[in-house]
């Protein structure tokens, strides 16, 4: 087991990369597993190609953040961001990326990581967790302080939580934080890391420092996987860090492991008819989520081209709140898995 959504975005990565960068020749994926010395099996993978290849210099860097080589910079392709974080995601699973290469011969990109195994049964009867429907009775409301300074994200988190019982407040930076706190007093804070006027990490380690704050639990909340910014935000004071775009079943988890939230969940609901998906899909067209927030826009195409159709489906709870059609076309496609058709209802980034 491991987590294939990260697998996925790492390997799609390194191909895109080779394909971009190879204009003949050819873009070879060997890939294979081996036992370890212990219960592990390594996975590993390599993307082999002929393209134009890097410079000796220019490998030492070319792992860190916005960090392009030659070829990159002059084709003005990207931020220089998809390696590091491909990188950062395989370190975070006991792995790691490295590479061979030669001007004008092309570059061998290679990459391990630890799996866990399992029992067939155990793989086989792996079920997706139902959405929450609500806490159980007898749980406290508990009070949680969203941080965030893009509305829509604020909106997002407060869509989620307040149906499923919890108590609300909100705040756009961390001055507004500290402010909020100590008014109310939450039993949980999601602190967004990076804001204007006072960003999270400094609002966590003042509200540590204040009357109550050592209590409070504190969730980071970031879309980094470098480990030197989760480890700060840990430093300043943060119990946990979650990352965006996350899970609505992975907010519920960590909630639940930090407040004691036991909850009530849905019944799965019954598909809809052929038919009925049919006309939800048909009548939309390309561009029909023109009207969608930026940020949500990215992170929806972001989980079409990873192939995470589980993390779009999640997604589309926040589409719903502006385009109720659109949302059950995307749920439709995501569940046929149908990226392309997707891909042009999200319009171009």
């Amino acid at each position: 087991m491991a987590d294939e959504g990260k697998l996925r975005q790492i390997l799609l990565n390194l191909l895109s990369n080779a394909i971009k960068f190879t204009m003949k020749g050819s873009v070879t994926l060997r890939m294979g597993a081996r036992r370890g010395a212990g219960p592990d099996i390594q996975l590993t993978a390599e993307i082999e190609d002929t393209g134009v290849g890097i410079a000796p210099e220019e490998l030492a860097r070319l792992f860190n953040p916005f960090e392009q080589a030659q070829a990159g910079r002059a084709g003005g392709t990207g931020t220089g961001l998809g390696l590091a974080i491909s990188r950062g995601y395989a370190r975070l699973m006991g792995g790691d990326i490295t590479v061979k290469s030669r001007p004008g011969a092309g570059s061998v990109f290679s990459f391990y990581t630890a799996l866990k195994e399992v029992a067939s049964g155990v793989a086989a009867g792996k079920v997706q967790p139902h959405p929450v429907k609500g806490l159980k009775p007898g749980q406290p409301k508990y009070r949680v302080l969203v941080v965030d300074d893009k509305e829509d994200n604020r909106e997002f988190l407060a869509q989620l939580l307040v149906p499923a019982g919890f108590d609300i407040r909100q705040a756009v930076n961390g001055e507004d934080a500290i402010r909020e706190f100590k008014a109310w007093l939450p039993e949980i804070i999601l602190m967004d890391l990076r804001m204007p006027v006072m960003d999270g990490y400094e609002a966590i380690r003042r509200i540590r420092g204040g009357a109550g704050g050592k209590k409070a639990k504190i969730i980071a909340v970031t879309a980094s996987i470098f480990g030197e910014i989760n480890r700060d935000a840990l430093g300043a004071g943060a119990d946990a860090l979650i990352l965006k775009p996350f899970r609505e079943a992975e907010l519920f988890e960590k909630l639940g492991e930090l407040l004691g939230a036991e909850y009530v969940y849905e019944e799965e609901a019954p598909p809809a008819a052929a038919g009925t998906k049919d006309k939800e899909t048909g009548t939309l067209k390309p561009g029909a989520s023109a009207g969608l927030p930026p940020e949500l826009l990215s992170q929806l195409r972001e989980a079409a081209i990873n192939g995470d159709f589980g993390l779009l489906s999640e997604l589309t709870v926040r589409v719903e709140a502006r385009d109720k059609r659109l949302a059950g076309g995307l749920r439709t496609l995501a569940g046929r898995f149908d990226t392309q058709r997707i891909l042009a209802l999200l319009g171009k980034d």
